[in-house]
């Protein structure tokens, strides 16, 4: 069973159609490079850390980096957070963090 469904990914996106293809074609180009687990107190909160190629202004700057806040055992909304360090991350819904959502229900 993947850690994040396919509601919880259009859940995150709320009206941002945009952000989902752009997020699907980040994750088929492998532009995310690294997924981890972070440690937290609370077994029933999965915290997840990825870098990010950049896919924009130039290929050769530092990775975006991104954090995920997952609830574990509920049915209810399942994404608690989503951040990355890109211009759009704050909103949560960019196109990489979206890729992140995508790479774990797969």
């Amino acid at each position: 069973m993947p850690i994040v469904s396919i509601s919880d990914v259009v859940e995150a996106i709320n009206d941002g159609i945009r952000c989902l293809i752009e997020g699907e074609r980040v994750l088929d180009a492998k532009m995310l490079i690294t997924v981890g687990r972070l440690a937290s107190s609370d077994e029933s909160l999965l915290k997840v850390w990825a870098l990010c190629l950049q896919s924009s202004s130039t290929m050769s700057g530092a990775p975006h980096v991104l954090e995920a806040s997952i609830k574990l055992r509920t049915i209810s909304k399942r994404v608690l957070k989503l951040s990355c360090s890109c211009k759009a991350g704050k909103s949560e819904k960019c196109k990489h963090c979206i890729a992140l959502l995508m790479y774990l229900n797969r």
